[in-house]
Formats: structure tokens, C-alpha cells, sequence
């Protein structure tokens, strides 16, 4: 079954496919922040905060988010990125308690998995521990009266966190208090030696945490592990030999 999925609050699924290691690309709409947000920090009202989330079939890992000549790895907004004045380039970078101050549980980042030092995230739908972070309202983030707010859930889990390797990627575009407009590389990657498989049985693996309020856009390349032991590249657009198709790789489609 191929999705494109859009969490916001209820499960929203357009398009049904069978048969395939990526069963689908999933966009949530993590946090929205309202004029209380913008008052008590540098949000901007109503920019969006997206978590990208690649969902495999059981059995399959996700080794690598890439770019190379002919498949570019992008991401783009129309405005820019917002990204915390405490932070990193990765949502690994911060301890969970570092998540209650100031906008940082916000950030921009990409990722194999992980959202903290020490939490793997998953979408709020799938949190099945409740809400171990509640942002502190005094440091300037979440207005417990926003629908968003994490009262209940935070979309962060415990379970094995991997190490991400950088191969030649310049992440400056997610660096702390930085404020640029895209990412992209044509020889570049982020990656897990051994690949990494999703904590809940629904085999999830956020790739990327966003954070604009502009009209977001991406395209993606993956290396899957599959189950017989083999690796599998999944491309956005123009697959060559062995390469696979996933328009939904591109978003918007």
C-alpha cells in the first residue's frame, strides 16, 4: 500500500498502492504557532512546524537520505527555515529537557529517527507514552489553549537510537539561529550504518523536522535495506538500472 499521508490532528490518506517497500511519505503538521507564540518569541504567527516521515513495510530500514548527480536532494521553503538560537543541524543534538525552554523542541533539522538525545520521533497518532516535554509558556513557546500544544502527546518515544553519519553534506542551512530558504546537495548524504527501522509496529522514520511559514517543498532519494539482506535505492524522478520510482518523493506532487 503507497500513501501520501498528511497528519493534522485526524489521519488524512490520499492515494492507495500495494506492493512496495515504501509504503508511504508522511507530512505532519507537528505544531502551529498562534499570536501568543509570535508575542513570547521569534515564531512567526502561523508558520508551520512539518515532520517528514518515510513509512516502510515490516521488515524494510531506511540506510540513507540522499543526493547525487541527476537526483538532487532539496528542500525548499518560500520564505525561510526557522531554526532556534539553541540548536544543531540534527534533532539529536538536544537532550529532552533542553525541549522545555524557549522554541528548541521547534527547530529545524534533519534526521535518521531520532528528535532528541534521547527520544526517537514518531507522529502524535502513534505517541503511546504521553507527553514527557511541556514547554515552559515564561521561555516563549505553546499557548495551552493552542490545539497543538503538547499536554497530551509530544511525538517523542524511547527506543534504540541510532548514529547518524554525515557523508559530505553541508548542513549550515540548519545550523542554530541560522535563516536561509533551501538545502540541497548532488553529492550528499545522511545515513545509518546498518539502517534504522521505526520504534512502533507501524514503521515510521522521520527523516526531517521543518519549521516555516512559507509553502514547504522537497524531493527526496532513499536507500532501503530490504529483508533478504539487499539495498535498494528509491528515487523522486528519472530512475536509471535497478533504481526505483516514488513520485511521492516530491512534494508538492
Amino acid at each position: 500500500m503507497f500513501r501520501f499521508i498528511l497528519f493534522c490532528g485526524a489521519l488524512l490518506v490520499v492515494g492507495l498502492v500495494k506492493g512496495q517497500a515504501i509504503e508511504g511519505v508522511v507530512l505532519e503538521r507537528f505544531y502551529v504557532s498562534d499570536g501568543n507564540d509570535a508575542k513570547r518569541s521569534d515564531l512567526t504567527e502561523g508558520s508551520i512546524t512539518y515532520r517528514v516521515y518515510v513509512d516502510l513495510a515490516e521488515g524494510y530500514s531506511l540506510q540513507a537520505v540522499y543526493g547525487q548527480k541527476g537526483h538532487p536532494l532539496t528542500i525548499s521553503t518560500t520564505t525561510q527555515f526557522f531554526n532556534s538560537e539553541v540548536g544543531g543541524s540534527t534533532g539529536a543534538d538536544l537532550k529532552r529537557s533542553q525541549m522545555t525552554h524557549n522554541t528548541q523542541l521547534l527547530d529545524s533539522y534533519i534526521t535518521v529517527g531520532a528528535a532528541t538525545m534521547d527520544r526517537i520521533g514518531v507522529p502524535m497518532s502513534l505517541d503511546q507514552d504521553g507527553s514527557t516535554v511541556v514547554p515552559k509558556k515564561k521561555n516563549g513557546l505553546a499557548n495551552s489553549k493552542n490545539e497543538f500544544s503538547f499536554s497530551k502527546q509530544d511525538g517523542l518515544m524511547e527506543g534504540k537510537l541510532p548514529a547518524l553519519t554525515n557523508f559530505g553534506s553541508d548542513f549550515s542551512a540548519f545550523e542554530t539561529g541560522s535563516k536561509t530558504n533551501s538545502y540541497t546537495t548532488e553529492n550528499g548524504a545522511w545515513a545509518v550504518f546498518g539502517g534504522f527501522v521505526g520504534c512502533t509496529e507501524e514503521n515510521m522514520v522521520l527523516i526531517a523536522q521543518l519549521t516555516t511559514d512559507g509553502e514547504l517543498s522537497f524531493e527526496f532519494n532513499l536507500q532501503i535495506g530490504h529483508p533478504d539482506g539487499s539495498s535498494v535505492r528509491y528515487v523522486a524522478k528519472d530512475p536509471k538500472g535497478e533504481e526505483q520510482l516514488v513520485k511521492e518523493l516530491n512534494y508538492p506532487l
